[in-house]
């Protein structure tokens, strides 16, 4: 009984050595990739010992046959030969008795010969590890955008949005605009905002906020406000609190 296991990629479903082939083709495909050697062996070939690397198997046309299952002809394997060397797949150095098959590139396709169950338990390491830097990249995605939305949120835009009777708009629009505002221009906005919607009780007749920010709407208001009697400058009273 053959025991071991190789390397297969699903890469393989794409290239055209699986999709252009025979059925019969892929049995002896197949059978190649089986039968190789999987680590470096002696072999007495023609006379001499030789050394055959992995990937590498000393064979026959029949033998080939015999091993790609019921039905598959000598000349099948002479076919699939032909065509997997033009394919650059392997290379075929044949004798009257023999002959020494060869995998081309049977180290890139294999890498290093590692159990079954080490080849499981290293598939799961690298799929817990790309979710693992998955679910920290989404976790520091949503950590960028729960600071940024933490730095555009303001005290008083909050009491500003929660007076003004339209809210129509984009709020966070809104907020920017508020932003940029100047400590005193909030200042005031909260303090004659309550007389503006005083004087301007129906919601049709009154500015969108950002209309309303935007050109500075509060101002209209300032004259109305009680006067220090210590100045000849108005200095608005604060009317919420």
């Amino acid at each position: 009984m053959r025991a071991g296991w190789i390397s297969l990629n699903r890469e393989l479903l794409d290239h055209p050595i699986w999709v252009l082939s025979t059925p019969v083709q892929r049995n002896i495909l197949m059978a190649l990739l089986l039968s190789v050697n999987h680590a470096e062996t002696k072999w007495e070939y023609n006379g001499r010992i030789i050394s055959l690397k992995p990937g590498q198997m000393v064979t026959s046309l029949q033998s080939i046959a015999k091993i790609s299952g019921k039905g598959v002809t000598i000349q099948n394997v002479r076919t699939a030969l032909k065509r997997f060397m033009t394919l650059g797949f392997l290379t075929d150095e044949s004798t009257n008795q023999s002959r020494i098959i060869t995998i081309c590139n049977w180290d890139k396709y294999q890498g290093k010969t590692i159990s079954p169950n080490k080849a499981f338990n290293i598939q799961l390491t690298d799929d817990q590890q790309a979710t693992n830097k998955q679910l920290t990249s989404n976790n520091n995605v949503k950590k960028e955008e729960k600071d940024k939305k933490k730095e555009l949120t303001d005290p008083e835009f909050e009491i500003f949005w929660n007076l003004y009777d339209k809210k129509v708009g984009d709020k966070d629009k809104i907020l920017k605009i508020w932003l940029r505002l100047t400590p005193t221009e909030r200042k005031l906005i909260i303090d004659t905002l309550p007389l503006f919607l005083q004087s301007n009780p129906d919601k049709k007749f009154q500015p969108y906020p950002e209309k309303y920010l935007n050109d500075k709407r509060w101002n209209d208001e300032i004259s109305q406000l009680p006067v220090s009697t210590s100045s000849d400058v108005f200095i608005p009273q604060p009317l919420y609190r």
